[in-house]
């Protein structure tokens, strides 16, 4: 019988720390043999050099690197000692980062902001928002439906918003909104 993928890995990279997450995976984790046979790996399909991502593979060790700026996948292949294989492809997944903006004028009872144009998400993965901190502005209310943030209200002193934009897999960025 060939190899089985026993878990598809999660490789995220973060823009705003220049990090991978993990940096190093062993791969031997990820399949088994249901004979027994000893496995051997192989990087069948490189990320496309125009993304960034480097992987490297020594024995079970899987070494991510570069500046990733696209999103990107590579395929491992697991061979047992008869011959017998399959292949897992893994994409990289990118964490949301926060886009600047200047001061956000308003007037009136009611300001709305889109904070899709706030954060960004390379792979875009959508993402939800939750307000994280509010510094004091008087009597004004800030709620998140969907992507739109409303403040009800007339500001009447400078004041800001830290927003959370979280993708799916549990990955978040903040953001600072100035009023």
């Amino acid at each position: 019988m060939a190899p089985l993928i026993v878990s598809s890995p999660l490789i995220s990279f973060d823009p705003n720390r220049n990090k991978f997450d993990p940096p190093v995976l062993d791969v031997s984790y990820l399949f088994h043999d249901p004979n027994g046979d000893a496995l051997s790996f192989t990087l069948v399909q490189e990320p496309d050099p125009l993304s960034g991502l480097t992987v490297g593979l020594w024995g079970h060790d899987l070494y991510l690197g570069g500046s990733p700026t696209i999103p990107a996948s590579f395929t491992l292949r697991a061979t047992d000692s008869q011959g017998l294989y399959t292949d897992l492809t893994s994409t990289l997944n990118f964490v949301p980062e926060p886009v600047s903006h200047g001061l956000i004028q308003s007037s009136g009872t009611l300001t709305q902001v889109d904070l899709n144009t706030y954060f960004t998400d390379r792979d875009n993965d959508p993402l939800s928002y939750t307000i994280d901190a509010m510094s004091s502005s008087g009597a004004i209310i800030a709620s998140i439906n969907g992507n739109i943030l409303s403040i009800s209200g007339i500001i009447t002193s400078p004041f800001s918003l830290n927003i959370k934009a979280r993708d799916g897999y549990g990955f978040s960025a903040t953001n600072i909104i100035r009023f």
